[in-house]
C-alpha cells in the first residue's frame, strides 16, 4: 500500500495531461470546458500537495509536472490567444509583449549562466499563475479588459522581481 501512495501524485499530473489535452476540440465557451479547465488547474496544485504530504516527491514527478505546465499553457495559449485577440486592448497586448520578452530573456539568460532553467515559485508567480488560470471565466464578462491589465501588471512585476533575484544570484556568485 505504501508503495501505490508513492505513485499518486504522479498519477494526478498524468490525470492533468490527459484532461488538458482533452480541452483542445472543445468550445470554450461551454461548461464542460470550464469544469475540465477547472479540474487541470487545481490538480496542478493537488499533485505537489500530495507528493509533499506523502512524502513522494521524485525526479519523475518533478519532470512530470514540467511537461504538464508545458502541456497546460500550451493548450490555453491555443484555446484563449484568439479569442483575446479581438476581446482585449492592444496596449495590454505591448503590456504582455513586454512581459513575454523578459520571461524569455530571465530564461534563456539564467540558462546560459547556469546551465539550467529556472522559474521561482514566488508569491508574484502563483498570483501570476491565478490571474492567467481565471481568464477564460471572465472571457465574456465587460471587465475582461481590467480584469486582463492587472494580470499582465502583476506577471511584469514578477518577472521584474525574477530578474533581480538572478541578478543578485550572479552577484552573489562573483564574490
Amino acid at each position: 500500500m505504501e508503495n501505490i501512495k508513492k505513485h499518486i501524485p504522479n498519477f494526478v499530473t498524468i490525470l492533468r495531461i490527459v484532461g488538458t489535452i482533452i480541452l483542445l476540440p472543445l468550445d470554450i465557451n461551454t461548461d464542460v470546458f470550464l469544469i475540465i479547465y477547472a479540474f487541470t488547474g487545481f490538480s496542478d496544485v493537488l499533485d505537489g500537495y500530495l507528493a509533499r504530504k506523502l512524502n513522494a516527491e521524485s525526479a519523475l514527478g518533478s519532470k512530470l509536472d514540467t511537461v504538464a505546465d508545458f502541456v497546460y499553457y500550451s493548450v490555453a495559449m491555443i484555446k484563449l490567444l484568439p479569442l483575446l485577440w479581438v476581446r482585449l486592448s492592444r496596449k495590454i497586448w505591448i503590456l504582455v509583449t513586454i512581459v513575454v520578452l523578459l520571461r524569455l530573456f530571465d530564461y534563456l539568460y539564467f540558462a546560459y549562466k547556469f546551465g539550467e532553467l529556472s522559474s521561482t515559485h514566488s508569491i508574484l508567480n502563483k498570483m501570476t499563475s491565478v490571474g492567467l488560470f481565471g481568464i477564460p471565466f471572465v472571457i465574456n464578462a465587460e471587465f475582461v479588459n481590467i480584469y486582463c491589465w492587472i494580470a499582465a501588471t502583476i506577471s511584469l512585476i514578477a518577472v521584474l522581481y525574477e530578474i533581480y533575484n538572478h541578478l543578485m544570484l550572479l552577484k552573489d556568485k562573483a564574490i
